[in-house]
């Protein structure tokens, strides 16, 4: 089993520790090592598929097959939603089976994967999810990037568009939510706390003070 070698636009020497790290963790017969090669296809872009435009590969932690590994270097393409590390030979680029990562962390982040539940209507898209929040509730992010073509032909002004959506799962339920406001409103049984709370915490960053009126809640509620 192997990984290809393709157009990345990693540099070995900018992330040749995470590597050396990786390498001495996990032996070569490890099933990290069976995935299929990873190219970007557009690796002349200002911009690229991965969260906040990843260039090198950061180490992380994921739970694969149901076996936990750290120190992995790690890469997330929000764009085809796959986790990406890297062959042993340094240079190549490979994406593990999604359905088999059941959960992972990066850069600070850790984000689960959601799978269809018939039995449960308000699971949002099949994907891996940013928790913000993990409690009595627990506020999910989804990351994601489109591809527009700005012409015809592919071209250089070509872009990345980065999209964010908020859930928020109660009592077993999925609920969309899109800001401070509408979270608020969403967790109505202790909606005046939660304003008031909301005056005193409120930011330039929107996540951030929902993940906080999140846990905030868990303290109102028994």
């Amino acid at each position: 089993m192997s990984a290809q070698t393709g157009n990345s636009i990693v540099s070995p020497a900018l992330n040749n520790k995470a590597i050396t790290i990786f390498q001495q963790s996990v032996g070569d017969q490890s099933l990290l090592y069976n995935g299929p090669g990873y190219f970007f296809l557009r690796p002349e872009l200002k911009t690229n598929p991965c969260l906040d435009d990843a260039k090198v590969l950061s180490p992380g932690s994921v739970v694969y097959y149901g076996y936990a590994y750290n120190n992995i270097p790690l890469m997330l393409d929000i764009e085809r939603d796959l986790v990406i590390t890297t062959w042993n030979d340094d240079e190549s680029l490979m994406s593990l089976h999604s359905q088999k990562l059941s959960e992972f962390k990066l850069q600070g982040r850790h984000f689960i994967r959601i799978e269809a539940d018939p039995a449960n209507t308000t699971t949002p898209a099949v994907g891996f999810y940013d928790v913000l929040h993990n409690g009595k509730v627990q506020l999910l992010a989804k990351r994601s990037k489109i591809l527009h073509i700005m012409d015809v032909q592919k071209g250089p002004d070509d872009r990345y568009e980065y999209k964010v959506s908020y859930y928020l799962k109660k009592g077993g339920k999925y609920l969309s939510v899109s800001g401070r406001v509408d979270l608020i409103s969403t967790l109505g049984d202790h909606e005046d706390e939660l304003k008031k709370h909301l005056k005193t915490i409120r930011s330039d960053f929107a996540e951030a003070d929902m993940a906080k009126l999140a846990s905030y809640y868990d303290t109102l509620t028994n």
